[in-house]
């Protein structure tokens, strides 16, 4: 459920029983309020502007009475975007349908893999910068990030001696000046960045020669009558995607937010979420991406927040969920028994160098009855770490290591031969150790089945 589908059925529920007649009409206490009251609610959400601008509409068309004409055009209007199918479909729209996503912008965010509006609502934040903390531009630290405010006191292009120019802008706040530096989009920050600019600032502290100064700060020009602190003060930062600057990500991703956000569904089950006492999905999208002022950076950072640990929920849902509908497919699946000769299995047994534990007698009957049914076998076998004091011909790692530690990397070794030979022409002495782990790492790089048998391994 969301925010979007709970104001659909508080419009939906009397707007239908109205219609059926007179009768119906005027059993319901205060139709035209009622109606009225949800469509506003509804159009307060963060939803499409088009889908709020037809919710007013239908409430100014109750204005004038609750007639059966009223209701039978209202509900003529609003069809689309009661159907049940409306916010899926408005998800998988392309990003370019999100305000202030041109053309140019929906390629550079398709190089990153952002095809669809919701695939940029769930473009999540890598950390956060507080930025509720404004300093003095004297008291800014080399080395370090800082904000301030101050006022643009002189700009312009600066030419250098081999051709290419830089724009630059000196800020004031009464207490110092710094230098502030773009070498690219020079025509964007020389239309916006003229003297008596009031700016807010924020980005890494440098010193050149004997001055302090920032390459390509993040910069918000403030009104007149705007003071620094009333602006949010905790700022998302987004892995970078080429050709748009992190502050005009920001601005896609909030649009993107205020226009979708609400349409977005829950999957977890609702007694779920009251039992872990989560938030709605809705306000959890809201919030890792536009966090209020409350919320503490460090529990930002380490996404251990309430609406961190409700995305975080839900994807492990549907993780669950999805590999719960692979291992049904797999039930359903026939395929012929495999028999198995008692003889050869006995030459088997005895070429081995060592007796099998109880453990892998356990495992081998139970491998031996899945391979008798007409269902598809799916195991993962892992060897039960044993210390000894032998180690393998073909040591991955330091000799000087117990048996136990090599028995666990071997489980999840590479599985195809040109990775199991680089692996296995590892040094064993202790000299070689390094050498070793470094083939090791590479074989594993190498071989994408080994890394989804490693994540396997892992999951389970």
């Amino acid at each position: 459920m969301s925010r979007w589908r709970d104001a659909v059925g508080a419009i939906r529920g009397p707007l239908e029983f109205a219609r059926r007649g007179p009768e119906a009409a005027e059993r319901v206490r205060d139709l035209e309020g009622t109606l009225r009251s949800a469509l506003e609610r509804a159009a307060e959400l963060w939803i499409p502007a088009e889908a709020a601008k037809r919710l007013r509409e239908a409430s100014a068309r109750l204005a004038s009475g609750a007639s059966a004409e009223a209701l039978d055009e209202i509900a003529k209007s609003l069809a689309p975007l009661l159907a049940p199918t409306f916010p899926e479909r408005w998800l998988a729209q392309p990003v370019s349908r999100v305000p202030g996503v041109g053309p140019k912008t929906a390629q550079a965010l398709g190089r990153k893999e952002i095809a669809s509006v919701e695939d940029l609502l769930f473009f999540l934040p890598r950390s956060y910068e507080d930025r509720r903390e404004i300093a003095p531009i004297e008291k800014l630290e080399v080395g370090r990030a800082g904000v301030f405010a101050g006022t643009v006191t002189r700009s312009g292009v600066v030419p250098l001696r081999n051709g290419r120019r830089f724009f630059q802008a000196i800020v004031s706040d009464g207490t110092g000046a710094v230098q502030l530096k773009w070498f690219r989009g020079i025509q964007t920050f020389q239309d916006r960045l003229s003297p008596g600019t009031r700016v807010l600032v924020a980005g890494e502290v440098r010193r050149y020669r004997f001055a302090k100064e920032l390459h390509h700060p993040d910069v918000e020009v403030l009104a007149a009558e705007t003071e620094p602190g009333a602006l949010p003060r905790i700022v998302p930062s987004y892995s970078a995607v080429e050709g748009l600057p992190p502050r005009s990500l920001r601005r896609l991703v909030e649009s993107a937010v205020r226009s979708a956000g609400d349409l977005v569904d829950g999957w977890l089950p609702e007694a779920t979420v009251a039992q872990l006492a989560l938030a709605e999905i809705g306000a959890a999208l809201r919030e890792v991406h536009l966090p209020s002022v409350g919320l503490d950076p460090a529990s930002l950072r380490e996404r251990s927040t309430p609406y961190h640990l409700r995305l975080v929920a839900e994807e492990l849902f549907l993780l669950q969920l999805g590999l719960e509908q692979r291992r049904r497919e797999l039930r359903r699946s026939v395929t012929e028994p495999l028999a198995l000769d008692d003889d050869a299995e006995a030459r088997a047994r005895a070429a081995l160098p060592f007796a099998l534990t109880g453990d892998q007698e356990r495992a081998w009957r139970e491998i031996r009855a899945d391979l008798a049914r007409r269902s598809p076998m799916n195991r993962l076998l892992r060897t039960r770490p044993q210390r000894c004091s032998h180690r393998p011909r073909y040591s991955p790692i330091s000799t000087s290591r117990r048996c136990t530690a090599w028995r666990r990397r071997w489980v999840c070794a590479p599985r195809c031969s040109p990775a199991r030979r680089r692996l296995a022409s590892a040094p064993s002495s202790r000299a070689g150790s390094s050498a070793a782990r470094c083939t090791w790492s590479s074989a594993r790089t190498r071989c994408s089945r080994s890394r989804s048998i490693c994540r396997a391994w892992a999951w389970w």
